[in-house]
């Protein structure tokens, strides 16, 4: 078995552990993911993106989440190429100000305005912070 479909296999076998977290067990690794060292997160970010559990897990929250920890613009740029504009807007309209000045610092950090997508999410989150504060 070559190493890429190990890491296929891998992923799915988490997506499925996270599609069957029940309540309590979701709000724990929700809370407890914060922590997780860089590489971990990393890992998880698709796997929580393909999940069907969204009865109880916030997915995009936690993949803006995973988005915010990155310091390897690699990895930052693949996972900002799965924060489309509707999952912006989502989390842009639910998330606490300190999180969206995170996010926000994140995308002005490795992108800037030079994406359109990242140009417009940056604009709309600093229109939530300045609505808020």
């Amino acid at each position: 078995m070559d190493g890429g479909n190990v890491e296929y296999i891998l992923r799915r076998n988490i997506q499925y552990l996270i599609d069957n977290l029940n309540e309590s067990e979701s709000a724990f690794f929700s809370t407890e993911i914060s922590n997780w060292d860089e590489l971990i997160l990393s890992e998880l970010a698709d796997p929580i993106l393909l999940a069907g559990n969204n009865m109880f897990i916030d997915k995009d929250y936690l993949y803006c989440l995973i988005f915010t920890r990155q310091t390897k613009y690699e990895t930052a740029y693949y996972l900002d190429e799965n924060l489309s504009r509707q999952r912006l807007n989502d989390i842009i309209n639910m998330a606490p100000v300190p999180f969206l000045k995170e996010l926000r610092s994140q995308l002005l950090k490795y992108f800037g305005h030079a994406k359109v997508i990242d140009g417009l999410a940056i604009d709309m989150i600093a229109k939530k912070i300045r609505t808020i504060v």
